[in-house]
C-alpha cells in the first residue's frame, strides 16, 4: 500500500495540498507530507531560508523525516523532536490497515525547553557560516503547547489521507471474485510445494495489501477458505486460530496487521511441509537452502543437515561448497547475520535480544560472528542505519 494512489485523483492531491498550505498559513509552521521513508511526496509549504539550504543536502532532511516518521508510527501519535540542523520539527503517521505508508511532518520553529527526542548532530557545519547563523537566527520561537494544538489540526488532515485511500483500496477488491481468489491462492500455494520461502512470502505480503481492507471482511473470510482448501491438497491442515494466535516468528515483526494472521499460516504450514518434506521433489542443495532460510534462529550443524539429506557428512561438505563456493557453517552463518540486520533496521529489539532471537546462546560470540562478516560491530551498525541499540 503507498500513498502513490492518491497522484491517481488529482481533485484530491489538489485537495490535500490546498489544506496543508492552509494550515500554514494559519499557524507560520512550514509542512510537507513524505512517504514512510521520507521521500517527498507533496509540495513544500512556507519552507524557511533555512531549511530551504539545508535541503540542498536531501538526504540528511530525509533521514530526519524519517526518522521522526517511524517514531510517530511506533506510538501511533504526534512526535516533537529536535531535527539533525537543530531546529524542532513534529510528525504525524499515516497508517492505513495497520501499514506506516506516510507521514505530516510540520515545523521548523524553536522553542525554549529542550525536547527528550534530539536527532541534531553533534557538529553543525553550517554555524560556520554568518549567513546561515543569520537565517538560524530568524527562524521563530514557538511554544511546546502551541505545537501540540497545531498537530491536532494535522491530525484530521492524516484521517483524511487515511480514509481516501481506503476507500480507494475498498473499490480495488469490491468485485473481487472467487476466481480471482482461486487465481492467487494457486499461485501462492504453487510456490509453497516448491518451498520457495521468500518469493512465497512476499506474494502473501502482495495479496495481503491488495485484497484485504478493513471495509471489506468478506474478502478476508473467502480468501480463508480457498486457502485452507488448496492447503488440504498438499496434505496439510490449518489448525485451530487459537493455536495460530500463539504462534509467532520475528520474520514478521513489522508486516501489516490486517495480513498478519495469514503471515502466522504461512509460516506455520511451510514449517510443516520442510519437516515432513511434503513438498515437490527438488535438488538437495535447494531444499538445504529453503531449510536454512525458514528455521535461521536453529543451531543446525554440518551434520545434522547432512543427517536430514540421508548422505555422509564428508559428501554433503564437498558437494555443498561444490555449488555454493563456500562451506556450509560460513553459509548458515551468513543467512543469520542478514537477519540480523533485517531485525536492526526494522525493530528495537536490543543486540542480546537478537543474538537470543537468532539461536546464539552468547551476545559475545554474536558478536564476533558479525564483525567477522560485516567488518563492524552490530552495534556499530545499528548507530549507522539510525536505529536504537
Amino acid at each position: 500500500m503507498s500513498l502513490e494512489i492518491i497522484k491517481n485523483d488529482p481533485e484530491t492531491m489538489k485537495k490535500i495540498q490546498s489544506m496543508l498550505d492552509d494550515f500554514c498559513e494559519f499557524t507560520g509552521l512550514a509542512a510537507v507530507i513524505t512517504d514512510s521513508l521520507g521521500n517527498k511526496f507533496s509540495n513544500l509549504s512556507n519552507f524557511s531560508s533555512f531549511c530551504k539550504v539545508m535541503r540542498e543536502n536531501e538526504n540528511l532532511c530525509c533521514n530526519s523525516d524519517k526518522l521522526g516518521g517511524e517514531l510517530a508510527a511506533k506510538i501511533q501519535d504526534t512526535c516533537i523532536y529536535t531535527c539533525h540542523a537543530g531546529i524542532v520539527d513534529l510528525a504525524i503517521p499515516i497508517i492505513v490497515n495497520g501499514e506506516h505508508i506516510g507521514t505530516i511532518l510540520a515545523g521548523q520553529v524553536r522553542t525554549q525547553r529542550k525536547l527528550l527526542i534530539d536527532f541534531s548532530d553533534k557538529e553543525m557545519p553550517w554555524m560556520d557560516s554568518e549567513e546561515m547563523v543569520k537565517m538560524y537566527n530568524e527562524i521563530p520561537f514557538m511554544s511546546h503547547e502551541k505545537l501540540r494544538k497545531s498537530a491536532k489540526i494535522l491530525n484530521i488532515l492524516a484521517n483524511y489521507i487515511t480514509e481516501k485511500i481506503s476507500s480507494y483500496n475498498a473499490l480495488t477488491v469490491a468485485d473481487t471474485s472467487v476466481t480471482d481468489f482461486e487465481n492467487v491462492v494457486s499461485e501462492l500455494i504453487e510456490e509453497i510445494s516448491k518451498v520457495n520461502y521468500n518469493k512465497a512470502k512476499a506474494m502473501l505480503k502482495d495479496i495481503a495489501q491488495t485484497f484485504f481492507s478493513s471495509a471489506n471482511h468478506e474478502n478476508m473470510l473467502l480468501f480463508k477458505d480457498i486457502f485452507r482448501k488448496k492447503l488440504a491438497n498438499l496434505g496439510v491442515a490449518i489448525p485451530e486460530d487459537n493455536v495460530i494466535e500463539k504462534y509467532n516468528n520475528t520474520s514478521f515483526i513489522g508486516e501489516p496487521l490486517i495480513g498478519s494472521y495469514y503471515f502466522k499460516v504461512f509460516d506455520y504450514v511451510l514449517e510443516k511441509i520442510i519437516i515432513q518434506k511434503r513438498f515437490r521433489k527438488i535438488n538437495d542443495m535447494d531444499w538445504v537452502t529453503q531449510y536454512c532460510n525458514r528455521f535461521y534462529y536453529t543451531k543446525i550443524s554440518t551434520q545434522d543437515m547432512a543427517k536430514f539429506i540421508n548422505i555422509s557428512k564428508d559428501y554433503f561438505s564437498r558437494q555443498f561448497k561444490k555449488n555454493t563456493g563456500i562451506t556450509f557453517t560460513e553459509f548458515f552463518a551468513r543467512i543469520k547475520i542478514r537477519e540480523a540486520k533485517r531485525l536492526m533496521k526494522e525493530t528495537d529489539l536490543s543486540i542480546v535480544a537478537i543474538s537470543l532471537e537468532l539461536g546464539y546462546s552468547e551476545a559475545n560470540y554474536f558478536t564476533r560472528v558479525f564483525k567477522k562478516y560485516e567488518s563492524i560491530s552490530p552495534k556499530e551498525y545499528r548507530e549507522k542505519n539510525n536505529r536504537i541499540v
